[in-house]
């Protein structure tokens, strides 16, 4: 059987659009020539598309046409060539003469001449760079697909490859830049060279059958996220995944051998397991894999080869196994593995090119470990410090030379270091009447039987900000007491912690233990850990990760309420999930349940919004009630087939409107507030089954079917065409039936064409105007891609061209390409009287921050009232000025005039800066109508501009003290590992005041700077290029006669100087106002993005790091809004006249249908709340003045339903 991709569509690219209006093509399975047609010179028929019912696996040849004497038959602009070898007959595509845009549907077999012939192949070149194909289906015949066959195919975005395939070329799919997925079917045994190189694919599942992934295979396939490798696979060769866009991969045990560069520049992979077999990393295996931060290497690897780890900015260490007997040059250059974990018998026998050996010995010179140290970089993580009972670690110190420069911090050369101690301060104290005590500000209570000392933490009387690390151990009345428990309440409300250690021997930490600890950031458990009881982290909301120790078998009720986890993995032991464990857990994103767990109990993930996939293992028997009761952002529910039992409410408030089930499931579960829903096709053969709840649509429960040689309609009613009980309303258990057309019927395509030709253009002509005014004329919503413009000159005629793009009923897509042609412009305007008076209007307005979309409209119309039907505004945007820049508003001014014809004006009006007294300088709301909404890169939210940098200004404002600061000279330098420029800047006397330094690489940089006067330095500051401010760095620099050494990071820039600066030019850790724009600094870096602050987000500009205020921004295509002080607003939100709903947890705008109790409310596509009759997915409701759904009642004369739907 053929593998069906999903609904196929395609677009054409402008530069191959052939006539004014193009169109689709969908060739049938069946194919006959014209009667009349024959093979032209070339050997090649074309002829039109013949409609005529005929053999549908069969195309046809005209009578009396035969092979060429190349062998050659063209039917309806696909070639075929004669491989006929006695009684076989059979064929391959050879070629294509489509001259537009195609869906083609190739035949299993062609006839000629009364001959059939078998299609075999699909041949080299078939369809090399044909640039109109936009999906091809396969027949069951083809059993290969050859070198380059669909090579270049940049429009190709769906291809049904059948079984019977089993092999496919190199280059077979280059360069498919709209293929998004494929399906390899079960046979195919390799993937060749290139064959992939350059597609759109987003993820791939390669069948058991393949053996073997060729070079570059997948390279450069940037929207590739996940590949799964079957076992079958034995090699991959070189740069097989180099430039794509992989997160994450795991390579089977099978695979021996990894080509050199194989994940080269894959930026985005995060996490790459293994093979245990292979025995080499290959040169520039994982070269400029940025996003890796950890790679453990297999214990039969022998070598490492050259730049296998360059440029690896995510790693900082490293671990060699003992096989390792090599590693070539450069292995670790450009990345941040400054330290390389191996064994003494490794490092006897390995040479790292850049890095010095260490040795670890106790204070009685035994060994303790070894490990590789970058040049001039510190030991930390090489090794753990040591423990001794009775003594606490002190320090590491040079073993031979104490007083050699090679220090932990600072190796310069292969060093040996010896542990130092001091006496163990062992804590002590006695007990009290109740066999209590307190040391360190902990409590204890004696919890031992017979002569099992031990003890549990009981309380605390913190009195500031703490970081707790428990004892293992303490000493009560001489003798000693182990801690193994964590107490109720132990930590309760404690506001005072921040960070706590809890020693290995704890196995339980009791109900309530850390409960409303509202500072806790980070808590380490160790693995002796197997019980947590009850609302143990019951409201640490600024808890965002806990890592749960594989011991533990339950996860009691309410043990994470209004925790502010993002994730969690639950061990595998676990096998019940308990009473409220993540109820109102806002910012879960992600859980991962083992096939352990037998039961989810009552109201487990209560309100966790965050939620938007959930996995139930195979293993959970029962679900409690208001399990995912709120849980707003789950849409949708699979139920495997061992659950017997589904609680009261569990998807109640939740956006889960359909559950997906087996049937056998279906036979014995009912779960409440959900229809029962079949579905059948046409000869009554069941096709699936769900659940859906009450009154809501079936949409995604089901894929449509499909069937050759026709399209599929919809879904009816199976018993009942005339229930009210619909595909998009279901009321009652319902049995669907499919239902198909021979051909899709539509006039979409023929409005859209109409309007196109009927609309006049000029050179104010947008994007914007052209989607409204087909949205308004021809009442389709449509997008328009490849858009280009070419202005018209009194010399030259001008053009407007784009490809407009819109969907058919039944989901699939249509595209229709379009040129029109801008008239020269004559000497004189040759503009329409509205058009000069709307130019005229625009030129004498003045404009300042209060000015509104609304008042231009107003303006405009009032000047040319009789005119104008109609005026309207599109792509409007204000930047307001400030004390120190000027603003701006624009748009496109788009009107009617009486006979039809439309003006398109464009305008860009200057609001002069604000002077102190300005009467405009006072804060108001921003319009958030979706025209104000800007986008604009050039500018942030609150108005701050990025500028370009000019460094000798910016040295010279940087100062206190003077403004005529210059560079006198500007040199490159280098030493044995960094390298880089210095910039020394003097003042106006010409007295040298500090030096600008610039480095290629992290480490210490030592320089000459030529200036006796560098002794002096005292300051040193991170300078950021896009802001022109500093950031001060908490370091020293050294000073050894004219040279100076100071740590810096790769290509970052810093300014050394004698002087402080000004504080207007100066960043400090935290938030920073400057000169009215904020911004926030953590450990030397200006955040960009997202910014949590005592459970309230701020967004920092991408581009000018300024935070967004008083005004919406766009990110990741979601709209936002944020108050006067930066904070993300929440809920309903009034602002420039209309009503606007915000996500209550994640804060983005809503827009549909949207429940608040029993009552409903519509935001249109702006956001903004729908009033008064407003037409949904073809149905009339009317919104009452506060935005509430009217149902069952009568408006205007017309009946509403109790679904708030007009009753016809």
């Amino acid at each position: 059987m053929l593998k069906r991709n999903a609904t196929i569509a395609g677009i054409m690219t402008i530069a191959l659009c052939t006539s004014l209006v193009n169109t689709n093509v969908a060739f049938a399975t069946t194919r006959t020539a014209d009667e009349g047609s024959n093979f032209s010179s070339d050997n090649k028929s074309t002829s039109p598309i013949n409609t005529e019912k005929v053999d549908p696996t069969t195309w046809t040849a005209d009578e009396g046409t035969n092979f060429d004497s190349d062998k050659k038959c063209t039917i309806k602009n696909i070639t075929f060539i004669d491989t006929a070898e006695g009684n076989n007959n059979t064929v391959y595509v050879n070629g294509n003469t489509l001259g537009e845009s195609s869906e083609v549907k190739l035949p299993n077999s062609i006839k000629v001449n009364e001959k059939t012939y078998n299609v075999t192949s699909i041949g080299k070149e078939a369809f090399n760079k044909c640039k109109v194909l936009t999906s091809i289906t396969i027949p069951d015949s083809v059993t290969s697909i050859e070198e380059k066959a669909f090579y270049g195919c940049e429009e190709l975005t769906g291809i049904a490859i059948p079984d019977s395939v089993k092999s496919i070329g190199k280059f077979a799919f280059f360069n498919c830049i709209k293929l998004a997925s494929i399906e390899i079917p079960d046979g195919v045994t390799s993937i060749e060279e290139q064959q992939f190189y350059g597609s759109g694919l987003k993820n791939i599942t390669i069948p058991n059958s393949v053996k073997s992934i060729g070079k570059n295979a997948f390279a450069s396939c940037g929207e590739l996220r996940s590949i799964t490798i079957p076992d079958s696979v034995t090699s991959i060769e070189g740069s097989a995944f180099s430039g794509s866009g992989l997160r994450s991969i795991e390579i089977p045990n099978n695979v021996t051998s990894l080509g050199g560069y194989t994940f080269y520049n894959c930026s985005n992979l995060a996490s790459v397991k293994l093979p245990d077999n292979i025995k080499s990393i290959e040169e520039g295996t994982f070269y400029s894999c940025n996003g890796l931060t950890s790679v453990t290497i297999p214990d039969k690897v022998t070598s490492i080869g050259e730049k296998a780890f360059y440029d690896c900015n995510g790693l900082k260490s490293l671990i060699i196994p003992n096989s390792v007997t090599s590693i070539g040059n450069d292995a670790c250059k450009g990345s941040n593995i400054n330290i390389i974990k191996a064994s003494e018998s490794t490092m006897e026998k390995l040479e790292i090119p850049g890095f010095n050996k260490v040795y670890f010995y106790d204070e009685d010179n035994s060994k303790l470990g070894a490990g590789y140290v970058k040049m001039w970089m510190s030991v930390e993580g090489l090794i753990e410090n040591p423990t001794k009972t009775g003594k606490d670690f002190k320090q590491w110190v040079n073993k031979d030379d104490a007083a050699s420069k090679s220090t932990f911090d600072n190796v310069i050369k292969e060093t040996n270091f010896k542990a130092t101690y001091e006496d163990a301060t062992v804590p002590t104290a006695t007990w009290d009447h109740d066999k209590k005590c307190t040391i360190n500000n902990i409590k204890y209570t004696d919890t031992s039987a017979g002569n099992n000392y031990t003890v549990c933490v009981s309380g605390n009387s913190l009195s500031e900000v703490s970081e707790v690390k428990l004892p293992n151990a303490i000493n009560v009345d001489g003798k000693e007491y182990n801690v193994t428990s964590v107490g109720e309440k132990a930590f309760y409300n404690c506001n005072q912690l921040t960070s706590i250690t809890i020693p290995d021997g704890v196995t339980s930490i009791e109900g309530e233990a850390f409960a409303g600890c509202e500072k806790l950031t980070s808590i380490k458990i160790p693995n002796s850990v197997t019980s947590i009881k009850g609302r143990a982290f019951d409201g640490c909301n600024v808890l965002t990760s806990i890592t749960i120790p594989e011991g533990l078998t339950s996860i009691e009720g309410s043990a994470f309420y209004g925790c502010g986890i993002t994730s969690m993995i639950i061990p595998k032991n676990v096998t019940s999930i308990g009473r409220y464990a993540f109820y109102d857990c806002c910012n879960l994103k992600s859980i991962t349940i083992p096939s352990s767990v037998t039961s989810i109990e009552e109201a487990a993930f209560y309100r966790c919004n965050g939620l938007t996939s959930i996995e139930i293992p195979n293993s959970v028997i029962s679900i409690g009630e208001k399990v995912f009761y709120d849980c707003n952002g789950l849409k949708s529910l699979t139920i495997p087939n061992s659950v017997t039992s589904i609680g009261n409410d569990a998807c109640t408030g939740s956006n889960i409107n359909i559950i997906k089930a087996s049937k056998s499931t279906m036979e014995k579960l009912e779960i409440p507030g959900f229809n029962k829903v079949y579905f059948y096709d046409e000869d009554n053969s069941k096709l699936g089954a769900g659940y859906v709840k009450m009154w809501m649509s079936v949409d995604g429960l089901i894929e449509n079917p499909t069937k050759n040689g026709k399209t599929f309609e919809g879904w009816v009613n199976k018993d009942d065409a005339a229930s009210k009980s619909t595909f998009d309303n279901v009321i009652k258990e319902t049995n669907f039936k499919a239902t198909y057309s021979d051909e899709v019927k539509t006039n979409i395509k023929d409005k859209i064409k109409e309007t196109l030709d009927s609309m006049s253009v000029n050179n104010d002509t947008t994007e914007d105007y052209i989607i409204n005014k087909i949205a308004t004329s021809a009442g389709i919503t449509v997008t328009i891609s490849n858009f280009n413009k070419e202005k018209a000159t009194d010399d030259t005629n001008g053009y407007v061209e784009g490809t407009v793009n819109a969907e058919e009923k039944d989901g699939s897509e249509i595209s229709v390409c379009f040129r029109k042609v801008i008239s020269k412009l004559s000497s004189e305007s040759g503009n329409s009287e509205l058009e000069d008076s709307i130019k005229q209007t625009l030129d004498n307005m003045s404009v300042n921050n209060n000015t509104t979309k609304d008042e231009i409209i107003d303006t405009i119309t009032q000047v040319t009232t009789g005119s104008a039907v109609k005026v309207t505004i599109s792509g409007f945007n204000k930047e307001k000025a400030t004390e120190d820049r000027n603003g701006y508003i624009e748009g496109t001014v788009n009107a009617e005039e009486k006979d039809g014809s439309d003006i398109v004006v464009y305008f860009k009006k200057i609001i002069s800066k604000l002077s102190n007294n300005s009467s405009n300088h006072h804060k108001h709301k921003s319009s958030s109508s979706s025209g104000s909404r800007s986008t604009s890169k050039e500018t942030t939210g609150n108005g701050a501009s990025v500028q370009p940098t000019n460094k000798e200004k910016d040295l010279g404002s940087m100062l206190k003290t003077t403004n005529d600061n210059k560079v006198v000279s500007t040199n490159s330098w280098g030493d044995k590992n960094l390298r880089g420029t210095v910039s020394n800047v003097v003042d106006k006397n010409g007295d040298y005041v500090g030096s600008m330094i610039t480095s290629s690489e992290s480490g210490t940089a030592k320089l000459p700077i030529g200036y006796n006067e560098s002794k002096d330095l005292k300051y040193i500051y991170q300078y950021d290029a896009t802001t022109k401010l500093f950031i001060k760095v908490s370091a020293v620099v050294t000073v050894d006669g004219e040279n100076i050494a100071l740590p810096v990071n790769k290509d970052q820039t810093y300014y050394v100087t004698k002087d402080p600066a000004a504080d207007n030019l100066l960043l400090k850790e935290g938030w920073n106002t400057i000169n009215g724009s904020t911004y926030r600094v953590e450990g030397l870096e200006l955040k960009t993005g997202w910014v949590l602050e005592n459970n309230t987000w701020h967004y920092m500009d991408e581009i000018s790091k300024v935070r967004v205020e008083n005004n919406w921004n766009l990110v990741n295509n979601k709209w936002y809004a944020f108050n006067e002080k930066g904070e993300m607003k929440k809920g309903w939100d009034y602002n420039g006249g209309n009503w606007y709903f915000l996500d209550t947890i994640n804060g983005d705008m809503k827009t549909g249908w949207k429940q608040e109790g029993d009552t409903w409310y519509n935001l249109d596509s702006n956001g903004a709340m729908s009033t008064g009759w407003k037409k949904v997915d073809g149905s009339w409701y009317y919104l009452n003045s506060n935005g509430s759904m009217a149902s069952n009642t009568e408006i205007d004369g017309y009946a509403l339903g109790a679904n708030g739907a007009l009753i016809s």
